[in-house]
């Protein structure tokens, strides 16, 4: 799928590219890019080619977390699993909230009071 770029021009100068468009039987966007194309100097396409290599070539991995960052999984997290108790039992059933509170993604969060319930550890009233 291509990018639509835009530029803006003067209206005396996008009517006649519309009408040269038309007399060659291709469309605005075509000729608009094969006269600037044209008008541009070679090396400048050269250069872009070279510099989109490179930057291709030097991607950086991406960065894990350090192990200090990880949390294990919630179904193992035995105080993340408490600390939902506490804030259920308080009465506090905004899920996300709960989610946010205990700096845990939302569906971890809500798979594990799902589960919790089904289960009878936390009560629905």
């Amino acid at each position: 799928m291509t990018k639509k770029y835009r530029v803006e021009i003067d209206e005396e100068v996008f009517r006649a590219l519309r009408v040269e468009a038309a007399k060659t039987g291709i469309t605005t966007k075509e000729l608009a890019s094969q006269i600037l194309k044209n008008s541009l100097d070679k090396s400048t396409f050269d250069y872009i080619e070279s510099s989109s290599l490179s930057v291709k070539k030097t991607k950086a991995p991406q960065r894990s977390k350090s192990p200090k960052d990880q949390k294990p999984p919630l179904r193992e997290d035995n105080e993340a699993q408490q600390k939902i108790r506490e804030l259920w039992g308080s009465g506090e059933r905004n899920r996300a909230e709960i989610a946010r509170q205990i700096d845990r993604p939302n569906r971890s969060v809500q798979k594990w009071i799902k589960e919790a319930i089904e289960k009878g550890e936390l009560s629905v009233e």
